[in-house]
């Protein structure tokens, strides 16, 4: 585990020394971070107050160097090839006006996490450290640097979902994709997951179907239908909504299919071709993948 790994959270901010004298001993007193936010929240709208936000969540220019990390150990040379393509492409970035933090407001915290999963989650390097990779490999696949204005097209297409746990995405959360908040995202959009596992299982390769990875997903796909009549309190009557079943409606892939996958379709040949060949070949690789028009 590197230093990048670890999450460091403040809890709160020292206030005051303890005053009284029998109780000094190096003891202070704090206020809670989330006291702190309410402020922030009540102030912010006047200019008087900024949100305390890592520097990451501001520019994703700071986690440039941290992307591309392939699984493999030791890296093949292909793989080290286009691990380091990748990251020249990352720089173009620095042109984009396109930030986490705009990101997270356009989607809001429900699209872009998994049931249950708490919004700490959006403050991990980590999850920007890959929205950074997908939206180079956008760029390569697309020929296109995305910004801002670009987000609301994009996210029709597009969506991405990170777990902060050390397994296979797939192994700790197939019966979560379900249940994910896809508002937004059109048929035959394209899901794509990652987790701290940097090389996810040989049943995550290319675009899957999960059919064939879920036991028995009719009954999952029941399973759906019962929380959607719940929902719109129509209890005890049979409704075929297969047509809205997520894994009947998108697609899904794991990042990894766009990195240590990806090299495996590379031949020696690659490490000689100029960047510009690369780029081409890479291109062709990532469009077989990704949904048109984005």
């Amino acid at each position: 585990m590197t230093f990048d790994d670890v999450g460091v959270f403040v809890l709160g901010i020292q206030s005051r020394m303890v005053s009284k004298a029998e109780f000094q001993n190096g003891e202070i007193g704090y206020v809670p971070m989330h006291f702190y936010e309410q402020i922030v929240k009540q102030y912010s709208a006047r200019g008087q107050l900024e949100e305390l936000l890592p520097v990451f969540l501001k520019s994703f220019i700071s986690l440039i160097g941290g992307t591309f990390q392939m699984g493999a150990a030791p890296l093949h040379i292909e793989e080290n090839a286009l691990s380091e393509l990748l990251k020249a492409k990352a720089e173009l970035l620095k042109h984009s006006d396109l930030t986490p933090i705009e990101l997270k407001k356009f989607l809001g915290d429900k699209c872009l996490l998994i049931k249950n999963q708490n919004s700490i989650e959006l403050k991990r390097k980590k999850i920007w450290t890959f929205w950074l990779e997908l939206l180079v490999i956008l760029n390569i696949a697309k020929q296109k640097l995305h910004k801002l204005e670009d987000l609301e097209g994009l996210l029709k297409k597009i969506r991405f979902f990170y777990s902060n746990t050390e397994d296979d995405f797939l192994g700790a959360h197939l019966q979560d994709l379900w249940k994910i908040d896809y508002s937004g995202l059109e048929d035959e959009g394209l899901v794509i997951f990652a987790s701290n596992q940097r090389y996810q299982s040989n049943k995550a390769k290319g675009v899957l179907d999960l059919s064939e990875i879920l036991p028995n997903i009719s009954s999952v796909k029941r399973e759906f239908e019962r929380d959607q009549n719940r929902i719109a309190g129509i209890d005890g009557i049979d409704i075929d909504q297969a047509s809205q079943f997520p894994f009947d409606r998108f697609k899904y892939t794991s990042l990894s299919t766009f990195k240590e996958d990806a090299a495996l379709d590379l031949d020696s040949s690659f490490v000689e071709m100029g960047s510009q060949e690369c780029y081409l070949l890479i291109k062709e690789l990532y469009e077989r993948l990704l949904p048109r028009h984005n």
